[in-house]
């Protein structure tokens, strides 16, 4: 019997990458998934994936799935997700925020419209999607909203700033909201890998050969402390902010 028998999953940003990952780990445990992201086709020969391939990969192994496209930077494709996502399964009991977009640059030289996007796919996009899957949440008196913040939001490193201030803010967010719906039984959650996750994200950008071995992080151990965040275990620590690996070796004792 998996931790998340019965349960039904929304995550963005999941053709590829640890919301890939994520899909795959919470199929593994009895979840059926509502896949979304905005890549019906591969955008990139370095880019590889799509919605209909995970939603394949999540059938494989058992579990339904429902691929809906959706950019976050639209309301209209946001509100259609939620609207899908409700019709096909008629609850929600997770939802991973996990889609986010980067533009490296100093902010002196970055254009406002870029600085803007990200806020708006990062932040804004997380924030309404919750908001509109939430009375769902609350009405069943149960429920995890996760999100998928960053190290970078620790780092501070030049040329990264704009999206280091979005995942963090993802963390305020997190524990600000979860302070409303905490008599609910909604807990919500920021997440974060410590170490490289080595998705088509960061090798679009970074020669795999360059990354430090004992820098990189298994591909599972996200979707591993996300399935603790859903589990009634981590009902205390409602608001926090957690990096995978100490969830996975300190409170979900996977390794």
């Amino acid at each position: 019997m998996g931790q998340l028998d019965g349960k039904v999953a929304v995550i963005t940003g999941a053709s590829r990458g640890i919301g890939r990952f994520m899909a795959h780990e919470f199929a593994k445990e009895g979840a059926d998934i509502v896949v979304a992201a905005r890549s019906e086709e591969q955008p990139h020969e370095k880019l590889p994936g799509t919605i209909y391939a995970t939603a394949d990969e999540v059938k494989a192994l058992g579990r339904r799935a429902l691929a809906v496209k959706c950019d976050l930077s639209s309301d209209d494709d946001i509100e259609n997700l939620a609207n899908q996502a409700i019709a096909e399964f008629g609850k929600v009991d997770i939802l991973v925020n996990n889609a986010g977009i980067l533009f490296p640059g100093k902010l002196v030289d970055m254009v406002m419209k870029r600085i803007d996007l990200t806020w708006r796919v990062n932040v804004r996009g997380a924030l309404l999607l919750t908001k509109l899957l939430l009375p769902n949440m609350l009405k069943a008196k149960e429920g995890t909203v996760i999100f998928i913040s960053s190290s970078s939001a620790d780092a501070l490193d030049p040329g990264d700033i704009s999206y280091a201030l979005s995942k963090d803010a993802l963390r305020t967010l997190a524990e600000g909201w979860s302070k409303e719906t905490i008599d609910d039984n909604v807990r919500m959650f920021s997440l974060s890998p410590r170490a490289w996750v080595v998705t088509p994200g960061v090798t679009f950008w970074n020669d795999p050969k360059d990354l430090p071995a004992d820098q990189i992080e298994p591909d599972e151990w996200m979707g591993w402390a996300g399935i603790w965040l859903a589990s009634d275990a981590a009902k205390e620590y409602n608001g926090q902010h957690f990096f995978s690996d100490d969830v996975v070796k300190r409170y979900a004792n996977r390794v």
